[in-house]
């Protein structure tokens, strides 16, 4: 699988990973990034592969039970600490006017780049990049953490990232999808 091909991104529970990679083989390809516990994948369908597992994980069955976490990724694209701000701006204009908020939040939830990219500073300059977009689409956004609407996560391994929109019923519905 190549480094941009994939579209889930999983944290395994500690001491699983051998058992847990054999457990996925049916729902797609999946490898461990050399970041601890974390997995990238490809499946056919990463929302349903969301509530696939959780459901497995509610009955105790494996994968699910394995996994501490799920994020469902819509598109992945190269980035460099260089690159890593313009190319997250061309990811998240086109989500941002599609799910206008108006209560959002920009997460950036870094493996890689260390030292090289301060992930608070990305975050706020996403943030403000995300306002000006959905104010010039019409829209009258606000930063807010206690609810969004909306949470545009960013996901970077390596040099890789990946990007998962998150309506507020997707995160109430998903206990595997947090966002820290």
């Amino acid at each position: 699988m190549d480094w941009l091909e994939w579209n889930v991104l999983l944290t395994a529970a500690d001491g699983t990973g051998r058992e847990l990679s054999r457990a996925l083989r049916p729902f797609g390809r999946f490898r461990f990034t050399g970041y601890r516990n974390v997995m990238v994948g490809r499946v056919a369908d990463p929302l349903g592969f969301l509530q696939a597992m959780q459901e497995r994980a509610a009955r105790g069955e494996l994968p699910g039970s394995m996994i501490t976490r799920i994020v469902p990724v819509e598109r992945t694209f190269p980035v460099t600490a260089e690159t890593l701000l313009q190319e997250a701006q061309a990811a998240l204009r086109d989500a941002a006017i599609r799910h206008p908020g108006p209560r959002f939040f920009v997460r950036l939830d870094r493996r890689g780049l260390k030292g090289r990219v301060n992930t608070q500073e990305m975050e706020r300059t996403l943030g403000a990049f995300v306002v000006d977009a959905i104010r010039a689409a019409g829209g009258s956004p606000t930063v807010c953490f206690a609810d969004p609407d909306v949470i545009f996560l960013l996901e970077t391994v390596g040099e890789t990232a990946g990007l998962c929109v998150i309506p507020r019923a997707l995160r109430l519905a998903s206990p595997l999808l947090k966002v820290r």
